[in-house]
């Protein structure tokens, strides 16, 4: 599925920027990959964790 960013900030209810930073964050620390507008998960297990913990 593609979507902008802005759209993903949306249902994300954060800022643009704010999720291009954690984009960013999540792609240091390999949870996921970002290419362009693609976006991978590589690790299903720790994003959800953090989708719990925050």
């Amino acid at each position: 599925m593609y979507m902008s960013r802005e759209d993903l900030a949306g249902m994300s209810n954060m800022t643009t920027s704010n999720a291009i930073r954690t984009l960013s964050q999540f792609a240091q620390e390999g949870i996921v990959s970002v290419d362009g507008r693609k976006i991978k998960i590589l690790d299903e297990t720790e994003l959800m964790k953090v989708s719990r913990i925050g």
